[in-house]
């Protein structure tokens, strides 16, 4: 990193996709009685300042913002869970974990499916939608 010069980014919390754990945690261990990693685990905040700390960087000041259907401030809504999961798609968040079940499992997923679907819907509109928690992690350093 260059001297006299800042750090500036952004990352997903903790958190980020709550909802969708959840599901495949519930439908796993039911179907297959253990778990394997489906949605990537996201840094903590603890770990980011420390990882600044060892990156030598002064005044690191870390910044939580979370959007979820509690707080009516940038509520994530998806019209069901496959148009969630093509959302992570898109954004290329998928796919990255090592050590999880090779395969599509059909039985799983529809599991998965009808469980984000009772659990983790509101209704909006005369709709029924999804909600999905994202929680962003802003973070600035000095070098």
């Amino acid at each position: 990193m260059v001297p006299d010069a800042a750090l500036v980014g952004n990352t997903l919390g903790p958190k980020t996709l709550d909802e969708l754990r959840i599901c495949y945690v519930l439908a796993e261990n039911e179907r297959y009685g253990g778990l394997s990693p489906h949605v990537l685990p996201f840094i903590d905040i603890a770990d980011l300042g420390n990882l600044m700390g060892h990156c030598k960087l002064a005044i690191p000041s870390i910044f939580k913002y979370e959007c979820n259907h509690k707080t009516k401030a940038d509520e994530v809504f998806f019209d069901g869970p496959l148009e969630l999961m093509a959302a992570i798609k898109s954004i290329g968040e998928n796919s990255s974990l090592v050590g999880s079940r090779k395969g599509a499992y059909k039985d799983l997923l529809t599991a998965v499916l009808a469980l984000y679907s009772n659990l983790f819907s509101v209704k909006i509109e005369g709709s029924q939608k999804i909600y999905s928690t994202i929680e962003l992690v802003n973070f600035v350093g000095w070098k």
